[in-house]
């Protein structure tokens, strides 16, 4: 199998056994790599109602095809499990949707030059340990001395004893190791980025895994066709440089659409009560240019370098580096709580980082907590003393820390807002800002009503960023088996992706082919949650979006109408080839896409 390893690292962490086997060039043929094929694997490994945090649940780590080769963008990291984070709103214990991951940096590029294309973690191991990768070779080394320490502090501890070589490493912080479900991975901080929403760190965290350090100097598969691949490169990065964003985006990174998506009035603003404030501009792109950002840092063999990192004072008074802020952090830890003080938006995301919050559902639950509080549904006395208001960085810097330990007095809450909202009472239900569990991100479906069908059926809950069609959706499922970042799509569309994977791969597949492959991904992702209990119901959106109209900016008075949330939902379901009215993807529509097992599943 050219472009590929052709090995998988199987780590079986009860039995602390590492093992190596033959990557099934099957499920190459039929996912590619990456998300499609982390994905079969949780499917196949991972049981109907398995406890997310139990040893029965799985995590796996893979790298796409055309990583390691230089094709601008193939850096991604596509880590699955089962989501410790949602469930359904009337359903089986352990029912969950999957958690899908898509990191930047160098990692999944370090795995390929070690010799493998994928790592599955199994299991739970009786003590701490993080797994250590070097060229074909994999240890467990015993971690209890990294477990409680803060993720900079964990990876300079596990560097110290490597040998002084540029180890990847992706670590979890305090608030895996406590099963909060808000918890990420980091990779690589500061300059890193989250690896995937929806409490991956804690299945790490249940399963006592710490940290994962990788180094690659092999070069173990090569291009099918190495002159056409040499041909090819040159067009990609002229492509990517002639994007009519391209100089935009290098500037700013993805803060840049920040500004754009309060002009337009869907930013998500005061628990995503507003869709535009004056107070943008402050916490944006130009703000963070101009006082903060000192670098930008690119991923593997990438031209745009949009990940940006920012220095501001530490408690002690010493510079501090701080990862972004990104479209992400400006929003949910910004304007969703109204801050208009960036440097107090970028201490959250530094906590953030070091604690291992995903900063976007901790932004949400901070935002629910603020509005409860201010509605005097909690007091200071149900978070242990301290008292959320709207833009008071004091009390959410407090909040942060407590909710990543998952400290006696805020337990209740640091287990997502769908919980909280419970804990306090239904009248809490309709700005309790979810879709399956898993917290709203970045923007406000009632200014773009759209995100009523990416937010209801994206695979994972409510995460904006796998897409609004179906269309784009599938497009999205392929570049990231890819292992491309999907911001490389608007500069090189499926046909050209399709000359790079021909190139390194050998094998010819039409765009058509590949949005086939796309299609089969996410109607195993939609089948994994239908076969664990999810029903059409679990896709709409909170009663905010439709009951309580914008009062300011640029879309006042704008609000989601049921009627047409749940036209746009049924239509879409007819499109995928699921039943009209549940959302199911039928007999037929699986066994076109070589999914026959997959719909003998369903079939019970």
């Amino acid at each position: 199998m050219e472009a590929y390893a052709g090995t998988v690292l199987d780590v079986d962490l009860t039995r602390r056994e590492v093992r190596t086997r033959r990557l099934d060039p099957d499920l190459v043929a039929y996912y590619l790599g990456g998300r499609g094929l982390a994905v079969r694997i949780v499917w196949d490994a991972v049981p109907p109602q398995a406890d997310p945090l139990g040893p029965e649940n799985v995590v796996v780590l893979a790298a796409g095809p055309l990583t390691g080769f230089p094709v601008p963008g193939a850096s991604r990291t596509s880590v699955v499990t089962k989501s410790p984070a949602t469930a359904p709103r009337t359903g089986p214990a352990g029912a969950a949707t999957l958690a899908i991951g898509q990191m930047p940096g160098h990692l999944a590029t370090e795995l390929r030059y070690a010799g493998f294309d994928a790592v599955i973690l199994r299991g739970r191991a009786p003590e701490p340990v993080s797994l250590v990768i070097r060229d074909g070779e994999a240890r467990l080394r015993p971690s209890l001395d990294l477990w409680g320490k803060e993720i900079p502090e964990a990876e300079a501890m596990l560097r110290q004893e490597l040998p002084r070589e540029p180890y990847q490493v992706a670590a979890i912080g305090p608030a895996g190791e406590r099963l909060v479900p808000l918890a990420s991975i980091v990779h690589s901080h500061p300059y890193g980025a989250h690896g995937g929403r929806g409490g991956i760190g804690a299945v790490w965290g249940s399963k006592k895994l710490k940290a994962i350090a990788v180094r690659g100097t092999l070069t173990p598969f090569d291009a099918a066709r190495p002159q056409a691949l040499d041909e090819l490169t040159p067009g990609l990065t002229k492509n990517l440089r002639g994007w009519n964003r391209f100089e935009t985006w290098r500037r700013y990174g993805t803060a840049c659409l920040l500004e754009a998506g309060n002009d337009a009035g869907f930013l998500a603003v005061r628990n995503f009560r507003e869709g535009w404030t004056p107070a943008a501009s402050r916490v944006g792109a130009v703000r963070a240019e101009a006082g903060f950002w000192t670098r930008s840092e690119a991923c593997f063999y990438c031209p745009l370098h949009c990940r940006k990192v920012a220095r501001i004072r530490d408690r002690d008074g010493r510079g501090l580096a701080v990862a972004g802020p990104e479209l992400e952090t400006a929003a949910m830890l910004g304007t969703n709580l109204g801050l208009g003080d960036l440097e107090a938006v970028l201490r959250l995301k530094d906590r953030c980082d070091r604690l291992g919050l995903d900063p976007s559902s901790t932004g949400n639950l901070l935002g629910f907590l603020a509005e409860a509080a201010d509605k005097g549904v909690v007091t200071p006395s149900h978070l242990a003393g301290v008292e959320p208001r709207w833009g008071d960085p004091e009390g959410f810097l407090a909040l942060v820390d407590l909710l990543a330990r998952a400290d006696e007095g805020v337990a209740w809450a640091a287990r997502g807002v769908r919980t909280a909202s419970r804990e306090l009472g239904p009248e809490t239900a309709p700005w309790a800002m979810e879709v399956k569990g898993l917290e709203m991100d970045t923007y406000n479906p009632p200014g773009l009503p759209l995100l009523a069908v990416s937010f209801g059926t994206s695979p994972v809950g409510a995460a904006h960023e796998f897409g609004h069609t179906l269309r784009v959706q599938d497009e999205r499922a392929v570049s990231d088996s890819l292992g491309l970042c999907r911001f490389h799509l608007y500069a090189n569309p499926l046909s050209v992706q399709a000359q790079a994977l021909a190139a390194v791969t050998g094998v010819d597949r039409s765009p058509d082919d590949l949005r086939r492959i796309g299609a089969r991904i996410w109607n195993l992702e939609r089948a994994f949650a239908v076969r664990d209990g999810f029903g059409p119901e679990d896709d709409r959106l909170p009663e905010r979006c439709r009951s309580e109209p914008f009062r300011a900016g640029p879309r006042a008075g704008a609000v989601l109408d049921a009627q047409q949330e749940a036209r746009m939902l049924a239509e879409y379901y007819e499109r995928r080839g699921w039943t009209r009215s549940g959302g199911v993807p039928t007999p037929e529509t699986l066994g076109g896409l070589g999914l026959g097992d997959v719909a003998r599943a369903l079939a019970g």
